[in-house]
């Protein structure tokens, strides 16, 4: 699976997504202390980061500006839940 990073609007922010939409229950991830869920997305900090997960496998790294290192952060998150890239 590749990765695309995509610099937000406004910047201080970076999504890396997955090349092909998933489909993640994320009423079954429980390996993150989140602090909102709902069904299309979730939030929770991992690395001193919000992020939010997507249904699709995509994530957002919020204030947060290296690429290179929220690519890396994907592959971590992605694959505590099982999912290898």
């Amino acid at each position: 699976m590749k990765n695309v990073f995509l610099r937000l609007c406004g910047g201080f922010s970076v999504m890396v997504r997955p090349d092909e939409d998933l489909d993640i229950d994320l009423d079954s991830v429980d390996c993150f202390d989140t602090f909102s869920r709902g069904h299309a997305l979730m939030k929770f900090r991992y690395e001193g980061i919000e992020v939010t997960l997507y249904r699709s496998g995509g994530l957002i790294f919020y204030h947060f500006e290296d690429q290179e290192k929220a690519g890396e952060y994907a592959l971590e998150i992605w694959e505590r839940m099982g999912i290898r890239p």
